[in-house]
């Protein structure tokens, strides 16, 4: 009996842990959050830590923007992480959130995910307008690390 019920403490414990962790991993955009906020937030905190804003716009139904999200968790992505506070925020099925792409000058049309590199005084620095992510998932790590390593170092050397 004891056996019974370690094995099914442990079954809990272990499907809790994959269903906040694995779904959470699954779908890296909220698509209930409310955009604004979240942008806000993220400015406000990228002021105090003296950092850069980078706003990710995709969708958890887009394999390219989940690959994404997976590469900036990875150890070659590390210095975006330092230098930049990541935003993500869902776009849908392209009608969420569309005024805050127009606002970041990123152009949806061509693919997601897309992204925009902003200064803390939410002036864009950088942004994605031919879909040069949304074929992530055939570029590769490297490739998406190199890309987002190069616009970032473009952004550094503008004055």
């Amino acid at each position: 009996m004891w056996r019974y019920l370690f094995k099914s403490l442990v079954f809990l414990i272990f499907g809790a842990v994959w269903a906040t962790g694995a779904g959470a991993a699954d779908k890296p955009y909220d698509d209930r959050a409310d955009a604004q906020q979240l942008v806000a937030a993220a400015f406000s905190q990228a002021r105090a830590e003296h950092k850069q804003v980078m706003v990710v716009f995709g969708a958890n139904w887009c394999p390219d923007c989940r690959m994404l999200e997976s590469v900036l968790h990875t150890p070659e992505a590390g210095s975006l992480a330092q230098r930049f506070v990541m935003v993500k925020i869902d776009v849908g099925d392209f009608n969420k959130n569309l005024s805050l792409a127009k606002r970041f000058d990123v152009n949806l049309s061509k693919g997601i995910p897309a992204v925009a590199l902003a200064d803390a005084d939410e002036s864009v620095r950088f942004a994605t307008r031919a879909g040069e992510l949304a074929e992530a998932k055939s570029m590769g790590t490297a490739a998406v690390v190199k890309f987002l390593n190069d616009a970032a170092e473009h952004v550094q050397a503008q004055p």
